[in-house]
């Protein structure tokens, strides 16, 4: 897959064939955004498929550059010209503004707090009983966050989505 840097995207004049896709979750797009960019989540690439085809290249960005490496599979054969940005909307907010809907936390900082919350409790209720019980509270959620590392699929995330203000 091609790759390009948020800078020199940012430093580029993108034509009428051209087109920036955020493939991110519409709650992680209401959030921030690259300018100009468009929210096609990879969850609903069967109903915009037959744009892909529309233009002349497409720039691909999401938060890691895993979806942005799965859209890309998706995309080849109906669009051969899909560049990704390198280190996505992560290096963009270093060079250049984003647009800021919603100033709330995204899915994946929830995860990052949720867990972090979890396992100071489990360490601090340990140490106050001396209950090795409550130091398991702290393992389960780190094997958690290993397996969502290992696997790409986070489980506490998936359940952060179905909270009312994620929807």
């Amino acid at each position: 897959m091609k790759q390009i840097g948020a800078k020199q995207l940012g430093e580029k004049k993108l034509t009428a064939k051209e087109t920036v896709r955020d493939v991110r979750h519409p709650r992680d797009y209401k959030i921030e955004h690259i300018p100009g960019a468009t929210n096609k989540p990879l969850e609903a690439f069967d109903t915009y498929k037959q744009e892909i085809e529309d233009y002349d290249t497409i720039y691909i960005y999401c938060n890691t550059g895993i979806d942005s490496r799965k859209f890309a599979k998706l995309t080849q054969e109906y669009q051969t010209n899909i560049i990704n940005i390198k280190d996505g909307i992560l290096d963009r907010k270093k060079h250049y503004p984003v647009e800021i809907i919603k100033a709330r936390p995204t899915l994946i900082q929830q995860v990052h707090t949720a867990a972090g919350i979890l396992i100071l409790v489990g360490i601090w209720l340990f140490l106050i009983t001396e209950s090795i019980a409550y130091l398991l509270i702290s393992t389960v959620v780190w094997l958690w966050l290993l397996t969502a590392g290992i696997t790409q699929f986070c489980g506490m995330a998936k359940l952060l989505s179905l909270a009312p203000r994620n929807k």
